[in-house]
């Protein structure tokens, strides 16, 4: 054994030669007073003294604890309340979220039985498609849809909104179609006017809501107002749906034809669905 544990157990046993006499010392005070005291009521006074002594001792503790247990209460609760307000915050902002969905499904709903109820051609198919983006900034005036050849899209079915034709479908792809718009200056839709039957064929212009009626003499009866539909004529759309209004009429003396501007019947803004509307072997048996 070395030094150093010989000195620490020498040390250990020091200490415990010092505290055995206190703790005997103390035992016989203490089971003297407990005799004492339960043979006389000599120790009475002491104890009341001591009761006396001791109580503001005890009435600090008391309130302390007391403070203390208000404290963690009061943060126990202030914490629930905060934890249960965040919830109800989360669960608001859910539901809130929730309503405005059911809202556009609402409205999306009642934009596709519109749709669905705008007239067709009988025995014509039709494929109801979503519009995914419109472009009229690049030159040409196009809108894609959510519908290519898995859903049987075809190049040159009509598009059409619930108020009428706004366009011709020129590329379709796996599962997606382009369509040119009405509007474009290359598209062109043989036409006639609704009040009397005359042929003209409307044309798209540089102005993106602007339609151009073309080949209408100087002196055919066109006011302004006059609805203007699909004649059917070239076996792309077919027969009866509208395009157009009659926006402002200009005769030109000498000029042969009339220089007729028409207001699509669609506005993009606010379509959101659209109808392909048969093939182009389906619209040439249409017309």
């Amino acid at each position: 054994m070395c030094f150093y544990e010989v000195a620490k157990i020498s040390g250990l046993g020091k200490v415990k030669q010092n505290i055995t006499p206190r703790l005997v010392v103390c035992a016989v005070i203490s089971f003297l007073c407990i005799s004492v005291d339960r043979q006389s009521n000599y120790l009475n006074p002491v104890r009341e003294t001591l009761s006396f002594v001791v109580y503001p001792i005890q009435l600090a503790v008391d309130l302390q604890i007391g403070l203390i247990e208000t404290i963690s209460s009061y943060l126990k609760t202030q914490k629930t309340l905060i934890n249960d307000m965040e919830k109800l915050r989360t669960e608001n902002l859910q539901l809130s979220v929730r309503a405005q969905r059911y809202s556009a499904v609402k409205r999306e709903n009642s934009r596709l039985r519109d749709l669905l109820d705008f007239p067709v051609v009988p025995n014509q198919r039709t494929i109801v498609a979503n519009i995914l983006s419109i472009d009229t900034k690049s030159g040409s005036q196009q809108i894609v849809v959510n519908k290519g050849e898995n859903t049987g899209a075809q190049v040159g079915q009509a598009m059409v909104d619930v108020h009428g034709v706004i366009g011709q479908v020129i590329k379709v792809g796996p599962y997606s179609s382009t369509g040119l718009l009405i509007t474009d200056p290359k598209h062109s839709i043989p036409v006639e006017l609704n009040r009397t039957g005359l042929r003209a064929l409307v044309t798209g212009i540089d102005e993106s809501k602007k339609l151009s009626l073309s080949f209408v003499p100087i002196d055919a009866d066109v006011v302004t107002g006059d609805l203007v539909v699909s004649s059917g004529l070239g076996n792309r759309f077919p027969s009866g749906y509208p395009v157009g209004t009659i926006k402002s009429v200009a005769r030109v003396k000498g000029e042969s034809f009339a220089d007729i501007s028409v207001e699509p019947i669609s506005d993009l803004t606010f379509s959101r669905e659209v109808l392909l509307v048969g093939s182009p072997s389906q619209n040439q048996g249409a017309e």
